[in-house]
């Protein structure tokens, strides 16, 4: 993840690693970093505070006009940064974010990309239509990692909210949007995103789902307070997704833990979930046979997608 961020063409750049109380050799490895290399910067946390937490101590000490956020198992093309400020700046935006060349830990097999059906090169973007395309269980807009500009998040005093570590990016892009920050999409897949089979949001379905319903309700509340009706609405709508996922989640995962029983229960409790069942079952034989994971440019939705105008 150094290596590409220090490789990139536009060389005038610092790299703040923040090191979040590890207990690998993170931190020796970015020391060496370090001194062969004076525009990265090392910061060590006493005691673990979160994803959240550390991302906020590394925008208190960024310098640059623009800031960029890059997840430690994954890596940038050398050209993204120069490309992406290129045309926020062109294109008079404090917000913008690229496609994510999705593969597989370990393998580096292609398993997809993030913005299918968004139209060639750079579009303005709307959140709502950011939102409808974040859906649960699916790789998401929610994921992508945009270059913002500082000036913004400081006069706005937009920041990571502490208490919401998994799907961290996306409030903060709720936050920016409804502070009036211009965005757009640049559909060129620029930021490689490694899918790791032992995170958190794989290992813990449920827990998973109920920590993007808590974010959602914390996303609407802030809509809500501002008067963005379009954008509260997308959000009602991923609030019935989320909540539809995990009433099909109480009755498959005991079933896949062997707790038939329990299972059973559940499907008694919520008969109405059977053709969820269902079509969740066919989706599982199809993207096993096809070696993919669900993209979101890949959702079907009986909305028409919001049109966005080229920048």
């Amino acid at each position: 993840a150094v290596d590409s961020a220090l490789r990139q063409s536009l060389r005038e750049l610092e790299v703040i690693v923040v090191d979040d109380a590890s207990t690998d050799k993170t931190a020796a490895i970015v020391e060496r970093l370090a001194e062969a290399d004076p525009r990265v910067r090392l910061v060590r946390s006493a005691r673990n505070g979160g994803v959240c937490r550390a991302r906020n101590a590394a925008l208190d000490l960024a310098q640059g006009a623009w800031v960029a956020m890059l997840d430690s198992d994954d890596w940038m093309d050398e050209r993204r940064l120069e490309v992406l400020v290129g045309h926020a700046e062109g294109g008079g935006l404090d917000w913008i974010a690229d496609d994510q060349r999705i593969v597989e830990d370990g393998t580096f097999h292609d398993l997809g990309r993030l913005l299918r059906g968004e139209p060639a090169g750079l579009a303005r973007l709307d959140l709502a239509h950011l939102i409808d395309r974040d859906p649960p269980e699916t790789f998401g807009y929610g994921t992508l990692k945009p270059v913002i500009r500082r000036a913004f998040l400081e006069r706005h005093a937009v920041r990571y909210r502490l208490g919401h570590e998994r799907f961290e990016d996306f409030l903060l892009t709720v936050d920016c949007a409804l502070a009036g920050a211009g965005m757009g999409l640049l559909n060129e897949p620029l930021y490689g995103y490694r899918r790791r089979q032992g995170s958190l949001s794989s290992l813990d379905t449920r827990r998973t789902l109920e920590s993007m319903l808590r974010q959602n309700d914390t996303a609407l509340a802030a809509a809500n307070a501002v008067g963005a009706v379009g954008v509260s609405e997308a959000l009602r709508r991923r609030e019935r997704l989320i909540r539809r996922a995990l009433r099909y989640r109480r009755v498959v995962d005991p079933l896949k833990e062997g707790r038939a029983i329990a299972s059973g229960r559940a499907l008694a409790r919520d008969p109405f979930i059977v053709g969820d069942l269902l079509r969740g079952l066919g989706r599982s034989l199809a993207y096993r046979t096809r070696r993919l994971v669900p993209l979101a440019g890949e959702v079907r939705s009986r909305r028409t997608s919001h049109r966005r105008a080229p920048v």
